[in-house]
């Protein structure tokens, strides 16, 4: 996902590696999709906090909307395969940050919004935020679901020794 050319300093790989180990949901697939949006999302705040072309700032903003998109409805799809109760209000949150990267990749290509920190300050906040929150939350519930019905596994795709490797 992230563009060729965009490099995060050794400091910001090191703290981008501590956040993906902390935040682990416990489901490999999810975690590595979450570690590629926090490698992105890093792209984008030291593009920013550099000499930076709008438009490079804009085409890295959509491929993360899309791919946010795309991890979004893999992950609601596990969550559908294996009867999770939170989906309705996970779903919704989802639905939110679609709508909001993609209206933020949008007004930062137009011009409408200025490219700054603070202008994108909220986008590595709700990232953290969420899968702090909604998806450890998820990752648990399978967890605890799959000792009592290891169907529960099958359906993600993971193994049972998978599930507690990632």
């Amino acid at each position: 996902m992230k563009e060729q050319g965009v490099v995060c300093s050794s400091e910001d790989k090191m703290d981008l590696e501590h956040k993906a180990a902390e935040f682990s949901v416990g489901i490999k697939l999810l975690d590595c999709d979450h570690r590629e949006q926090f490698e992105t999302i890093a792209g984008i705040q030291e593009l920013i906090a550099g000499d930076f072309d709008r438009k490079r700032v804009a085409v890295l903003l959509r491929k993360l909307a899309a791919f946010t998109l795309s991890h979004f409805a893999m992950e609601e799809g596990m969550m559908i395969a294996t009867n999770y109760p939170g989906l309705i209000r996970h779903s919704l949150q989802h639905q939110r940050m679609s709508v909001h990267l993609s209206e933020l990749a949008s007004s930062i290509g137009s011009g409408a919004l200025p490219v700054s920190p603070n202008s994108l300050k909220l986008l590595p906040q709700w990232h953290l935020a969420h899968v702090r929150n909604e998806d450890l939350a998820y990752g648990e519930w399978l967890k605890y679901s799959s000792m009592i019905d290891p169907q529960l596994l099958r359906k993600t795709g993971q193994s049972e020794e998978k599930i507690h490797q990632a």
